[in-house]
């Protein structure tokens, strides 16, 4: 695994450098060991710290997929409302009247508003 420049380089080395060399690799172990065991450890959630669960991570959800197509489909006659007027049915006298019941159509499109 070592490049064969890099196996020279190390036989030419005193026994001083030799141990520098091993002490400074042991250093760079260590540092590199911490630094794995922190991603190691689970993320934070509200089952193993105080963390409240409003702030646990959220899986993603899949959206719905539908199976249709939405709106009317090919070869469907075209459905629509007609335009009218705003009009206001009134109905006569109820029954404990003996007056017969009339029914009337106010149109109150043209009306002002008035705050009560």
């Amino acid at each position: 695994m070592i490049p064969e420049t890099a196996k020279l380089e190390i036989e030419e080395l005193s026994r001083e450098e030799l141990v520098a060399l091993i002490y400074e690799m042991a250093k760079k172990i260590s540092e590199l060991e911490v630094e794995i065991a922190q991603f190691k450890q689970p993320p934070t959630t509200s089952q193993n710290s105080s963390q409240s669960p409003s702030r646990d991570f959220k899986s993603e959800k899949k959206k719905r997929t539908r199976s249709r197509k939405k709106g009317a489909k090919p070869g469907h006659e075209k459905q629509e409302r007609q335009f009218s007027r705003k009009t206001e049915y009134r109905t006569g006298p109820t029954q404990a009247s003996s007056e017969p019941q009339v029914n009337e159509v106010v149109d109150v499109s043209n009306l002002k508003r008035v705050r009560v």
